[in-house]
């Protein structure tokens, strides 16, 4: 089975349209070990976007019997940008032109899901209209801060008796005990509010982590602007300006730019 990276379900390797994956071939077993993936469902939406850019997509072909191989040069194409020039890269793509405006929309749900390489977050477009898509979308924090939502995500797939096969720290099993609630007891209410986070779907969790993200953003810029007269002071008319403020800040952040 292969997991999903962004719903984080499991699917059956011929639910997904690998049915006649070679388990036995080196590449196949470093492309289940180091590439994401993600499902037909996810793909539809709310990943979409990233059908624009096919060139993200591990190239998968036959081998002399007949069964689905990555192609002998799919490790050459794609190499990790440096956290640092990827802040220059956000910033220089946010006053560009889109690059993928003239791509055609995706449509409809793929046959298939799809390997993608562990890279492809360093090469998509971070033009203001993309991010506003990315938004919209709510998956900023899932593209901007991967390791923060899945931090165990590193650890490595294997092949099998039964497939691809996660660690035994991650696998969902049907048949384990049910795990006993642990005591509140001498847990302080920042504890509480995380358990009860970690209870949330992803699509929840991302939401809430984007609006926290967006929520911290906006006090401190508008902090900075009302502090610039000295003032050390927060009346209730400053707050009620930052609620409008902040409600225009989120209008601008989610109109998605007209054609």
């Amino acid at each position: 089975m292969v997991a999903c990276n962004f719903c984080r379900d499991w699917f059956h390797l011929f639910h997904v349209g690998y049915e006649n994956l070679d388990d036995d071939n080196e590449r196949t077993e470093e492309v289940l070990s180091t590439c994401e993936f993600f499902c037909q469902s996810c793909l539809a939406k709310p990943l979409a976007f990233v059908r624009k850019y096919g060139e993200l997509f591990v190239p998968f072909g036959r081998d002399g019997d007949g069964k689905m191989v990555p192609e002998e040069t799919w490790r050459d194409k794609l190499e990790e940008v440096p956290e640092e020039e990827m802040l220059v890269k956000r910033k220089r793509d946010a006053g560009r032109e889109c690059k993928v405006a003239k791509r055609p929309e995706p449509s409809g749900q793929p046959a298939e899901g799809k390997f993608i390489y562990p890279e492809w977050r360093d090469h998509i477009c971070y033009c203001n209209a993309c991010f506003g898509v990315y938004r919209k979308a709510n998956v900023e924090a899932f593209i901007i801060d991967y390791e923060q939502f899945y931090p165990t995500d590193n650890e490595e797939r294997i092949i099998g008796p039964e497939g691809i096969q996660a660690s035994k720290d991650t696998k969902p099993t049907t048949n384990q005990e049910p795990v006993q609630e642990e005591s509140s007891r001498g847990k302080t209410l920042a504890d509480l509010e995380l358990d009860e986070f970690k209870k949330l779907d992803f699509l929840t969790q991302s939401s809430l982590a984007n609006a926290v993200t967006n929520f911290k953003d906006a006090f401190f810029e508008f902090l900075n602007n009302r502090m610039t007269d000295g003032r050390n002071i927060i009346t209730e008319r400053d707050i009620n300006d930052f609620k409008a403020y902040l409600q225009t800040r989120s209008d601008e952040q989610n109109k998605v730019p007209s054609d």
